[in-house]
């Protein structure tokens, strides 16, 4: 049997644990990542410079996140920021 005191650390371990988590958006697959054919257009994205696991991302007002294709990560006076 567990000891309250033993419940109340398991707890309070997993909270701490998991505070300093967040979500990052999964790697786009090759399909997601083809131009679409009119890919010489100007396209203009706002939102939040973030880096994700698959590479650079805007965040934008809408939640949805978009890639850039062939930059790794934001440098670090962007990321975060309004772009």
């Amino acid at each position: 049997m567990i000891s309250r005191p033993s419940i109340a650390v398991i707890a309070a371990f997993l909270l701490i644990g998991t505070a300093g988590c967040t979500a990052s958006p999964a790697k786009p697959t090759e399909s997601e990542m083809t131009a679409p054919a009119d890919a010489n257009a100007p396209d203009e994205v706002r939102g939040i410079a973030e880096n994700a696991k698959g590479g650079a991302v805007i965040i934008a007002e809408s939640g949805e996140v978009v890639y850039l294709a062939g930059v790794d990560e934001w440098p670090a006076e962007l990321r975060g920021k309004k772009v």
